[in-house]
């Protein structure tokens, strides 16, 4: 499989991150025997105790049935694994969506001429909020074009969040 640099926002638990850099290759392995593309990786705790969410990618869209599938095969290969040393936690796969924010290279390389929202922490142009199609993802700086035809680069330090964006249909 493609091999690639996963960047992690900085997180209070270093211990997480570890979690996610053991399950991915393994992860990355059945999703190509189920036909859809891994976006994602998130080990969190939730108010029901820590979560591995898997977030999963298809042309067409993911329905139901791809998400079982790879549940049904990477349970058995994770117990193996055991990536938390016994720490129980729940296995979530879901369709990676709109609203969810880019976080890895994959996910920004994916987004590259698509509409995103992205969102400053400081206010830019007395704006705080962006959306428009993303043309390209540098190292540093992330350039896009607004809907008015404006185009931007924002220092990648500056954003808060940016994630894919979905306009509603009328």
């Amino acid at each position: 499989g493609v091999k690639f640099t996963l960047i992690f926002l900085v997180r209070r638990n270093i211990c997480l991150s570890k979690v996610v850099q053991l399950v991915y290759p393994l992860a990355e392995n059945c999703a190509q025997k189920c036909n859809v593309e891994i976006m994602d990786i998130e080990y969190a705790k939730k108010n029901n105790g820590n979560n591995l969410t898997i977030f999963i990618y298809k042309n067409g869209g993911v329905d139901i049935q791809d998400c079982v599938a790879l549940h049904k095969m990477i349970d058995g290969p994770l117990d193996e694994l055991n990536p938390t040393n016994g720490e129980p936690y729940t296995l979530n796969v879901s369709s990676w969506s709109a609203g969810k924010p880019l976080k890895t290279e994959k996910e920004f390389d994916f987004a590259i001429g698509k509409d995103v929202e992205i969102k400053l922490f400081e206010s830019f142009e007395s704006n705080k909020n962006f959306t428009g199609v993303l043309t390209n993802v540098e190292k540093d700086f992330l350039r896009f074009v607004d809907n008015s035809g404006k185009e931007y680069k924002f220092d990648r330090a500056k954003i808060a969040s940016i994630s894919l964006y979905f306009k509603e249909e009328k």
